[in-house]
């Protein structure tokens, strides 16, 4: 269970901290500050073991799950409160279409995974979904001078709240051209 009382704490110190633009904070830093307030808590109740019994993985080279600050948000009955400390910060909700999505696909099959995921969680049914976190996602496009111009979508750029590095569980991956290391992340759906 969220301690409202500790989000809020926790989240007004993460912006005491910041430099406001203006009298306002930018959506990137309330996005992060309440993101981060809400794993603070969230991380601990997650569970990490093995269900003893029967469990699925999903495994996709693409996970389209959209602004996950509004999914969390709603799935934790956060919405209201939410609502409450972003106005007290002189901002809404609304001011989060500013931030990017997880650029982690490109449509039909990457939205049928986040939906799948999604669903399982509604459910509460043990399911792990595998993928990859590309650093650079989906392209930006934009027209220029009447040409199509892409460029590269740097969606971590301003830092992701919603996910967590797991660095103890690195595993080098062998490559006939070489070795990577793969550092797995967490993102709770």
């Amino acid at each position: 269970m969220i301690d409202k009382t500790l989000l809020k704490n926790d989240f007004e110190d993460a912006l005491r901290g910041q430099e406001r633009v203006g009298e306002n904070y930018t959506p990137i830093q309330l996005h992060n500050a309440l993101g981060n307030a809400i794993m603070r808590q969230a991380v601990p109740m997650m569970n990490y073991s093995r269900p003893s019994g029967r469990s699925a993985s999903y495994l996709s080279a693409e996970f389209l799950v959209g602004r996950a600050v509004y999914n969390n948000i709603l799935c934790l009955g956060l919405t209201d409160f939410a609502n409450d400390i972003l106005a007290e910060a002189g901002a809404n909700m609304s001011d989060f279409e500013e931030i990017e999505d997880a650029a982690l696909g490109n449509g039909g099959l990457g939205r049928l995974a986040a939906c799948f995921l999604d669903s399982a969680a509604t459910q509460k049914l043990p399911l792990t979904g595998y993928g990859i976190r590309y650093k650079y996602g989906l392209f930006r496009q934009t027209i220029e001078n009447g040409f199509q111009k892409e460029y590269a979508d740097d969606w971590t750029r301003y830092g992701d709240p919603w996910s967590r590095r797991v660095s103890n569980d690195t595993v080098v991956v062998h490559f006939s051209t070489g070795d990577v290391k793969a550092v797995p992340y967490d993102m709770p759906i």
